[in-house]
């Protein structure tokens, strides 16, 4: 009933049926799910469906509660910190808010808690280093918000995780080399910060990861070799940073690989022939480096012209580099 009064429940909820009526059972009310009983409130959905202002404190009492999914609507205010007293809690999603100020401390006692997704929000301060003792998490989205400082070590003890998104914040220092211990992740997410120095080579042991974005930063020195050991890696984007020297060789490991991003670097020598190797590589940039030499065969052989599934190679072919069969040249 707090819920439905302090979010404009009357006048901007897009779907309010059955909201305090008191002739059907809490467990029809639209967004809510109960348990097989119907005696405990255990999900919370009223995604996208024109919330406005803040949570209520009486949130908390839905002590059953397993899912809040409050999405894409238009809250404000501080996230709760009361939520860490609802320990059942298993996914906990706000993002596409206005939710402000940092991330609760205390939501790091959720124990329970599998998806984390903050996204989206107007959330400033740091990432919490306990936020490494959820070792349920399997999925954290802190994407699209104001959060600075370094990226806490602790985060390379949640091995259950599949998909790290830090994308568009304001993230400093190194990328922790702990990282390389979380083997079940798929989805590595850094672009978009103003990350510096290397890349550590431990990345090369996510043998699980799918994709790995970490574009828009100012990271530097070589692309690390290891990378070549991410067997199952789609798409890797390494664009707009600083590395330097020649593109590994080992990237031609890679066979599952569609999308390579490599511009807007300070990459040099000649691009290594074993890149032909990439059969499924759909989208190849390695424009704006200082890469020197010709365009390898087997490179070009990979595009569509030539029965590859190569469409988009981009290149600095007016000058230095010699490339026939570029699609767009710098």
């Amino acid at each position: 009933v707090e819920l439905y009064k302090s979010t404009e429940g009357a006048s901007s909820w897009v779907d309010s049926t059955n909201w305090l009526s008191s002739t059907v059972s809490i467990c029809e009310w639209t967004g809510i799910s109960c348990n097989e009983a119907g005696d405990v409130v255990t999900g919370l959905n009223l995604n996208d469906n024109g919330l406005r202002g803040t949570l209520p404190d009486e949130l908390i009492m839905m002590t059953g509660l397993e899912v809040i999914d409050l999405g894409y609507n238009e809250l404000t205010g501080n996230i709760p910190s009361d939520l860490s007293k609802l320990k059942s809690l298993t996914t906990l999603n706000v993002r596409n808010n206005d939710f402000s100020g940092s991330i609760p401390g205390e939501l790091m006692n959720l124990s329970s808690l599998v998806n984390l997704d903050l996204s989206s929000n107007s959330l400033s301060g740091e990432i919490p280093s306990e936020m490494g003792q959820l070792f349920s998490l399997q999925s954290l989205a802190l994407k699209d918000n104001s959060i600075s400082g370094r990226i806490p070590t602790e985060l390379g003890q949640l091995i259950n995780l599949a998909v790290l998104n830090l994308t568009s914040n304001s993230l400093t220092g190194r990328i922790p080399s702990q990282l390389g211990q979380l083997y079940t992740l798929e989805y590595l997410y850094l672009n978009w910060n103003d990350l510096t120095f290397s890349m550590p080579s431990e990345l090369g042991r996510l043998y699980n990861l799918v994709y790995l974005s970490a574009s828009w930063n100012s990271l530097n020195g070589l692309i690390p070799t290891e990378l070549g050991q991410l067997s199952s890696a789609t798409s890797l984007q390494l664009s707009f940073n600083s590395f330097s020297g020649a593109i590994p060789s080992q990237l031609g490991q890679l066979i599952s690989l569609q999308y390579l991003y490599l511009n807007n670097n300070s990459l040099t020598s000649s691009i290594p022939a074993e890149l032909g190797r990439l059969s499924s590589l759909v989208d190849l940039y390695v424009h704006l480096n200082d890469l020197t030499g010709v365009m390898p065969a087997e490179t070009c052989n990979l595009r569509e012209t030539n029965g590859g599934l190569l469409s988009d190679l981009w290149a600095d072919c007016q000058e230095e580099l010699i490339c026939t069969c570029c699609t767009y040249c710098y």
